[in-house]
């Protein structure tokens, strides 16, 4: 009796969810208005009402919100930015709009003070550190020691002045 072989092209493991679609719903996904107009009712004690229309923030799309509307982790995602090329285009698109959203709502004052500078440090990589370059066209300024003492005793010089 023959044994037939199986031929077999999955690598094992869970067949993958990705769909091509998902490059267009990523970037659909983040490519959201900042702001929306609300209308606001007051109401007085005089019995007076008056109505004023104001700008708000709408919710800060994430790669977590997006993950949870395809029905995947995070993990999954990064997978499919490192195996797909397309998706990967994709992915980067949608961050800058991310980040485009988060600094219009953020200097227009729409968000939290405090949740604009944790988001922009930990979500985007803002910093708010400066490197200075103590370098003379690259090269490191070195002195001698006499050269540091004699600048030393000018300073000390003019401050006795």
């Amino acid at each position: 009796m023959a044994v037939k072989k199986q031929i077999n092209d999955n690598k094992g493991g869970r067949p993958t969810k990705y769909k091509e679609d998902y490059c267009d719903d990523i970037i659909k996904y983040f490519d959201i208005e900042p702001t929306r107009t609300i209308t606001e009712r007051f109401f007085y004690k005089n019995g007076d009402e008056k109505e004023k229309e104001i700008e708000v923030a709408n919710e800060l799309p994430t790669i977590e919100g997006f993950c949870r509307t395809i029905k995947i982790n995070k993990s999954t995602l990064h997978e499919w930015v490192k195996a797909h090329k397309e998706f990967s285009n994709a992915y980067n698109v949608a961050k800058d709009l991310q980040v485009d959203l988060w600094l219009k709502n953020s200097l227009k004052g729409l968000y939290n003070p405090t949740f604009s500078i944790f988001a922009g440090k930990n979500m985007f990589g803002w910093r708010d550190k400066q490197e200075f370059d103590h370098t003379s066209k690259g090269h490191q300024i070195t002195y001698s020691d006499e050269q540091i003492n004699a600048i030393i005793d000018r300073y000390n010089r003019s401050r006795k002045k």
